[in-house]
């Protein structure tokens, strides 16, 4: 399927990964913040 075979490619897939997993954490954090405390302020 995916032939990694560089440094470039590896780098690149490593930065996607992580991005992708901090948005889904922040994403995930905003929307417990959201619900769990509606009605505090």
């Amino acid at each position: 399927m995916l032939a990694i075979s560089g440094l470039l490619e590896w780098t690149y897939l490593v930065i996607l990964v992580v991005m992708i997993a901090a948005a889904g954490v922040f994403s995930l954090y905003l929307f417990t913040t959201l619900f769990r405390n509606p009605s505090r302020r």
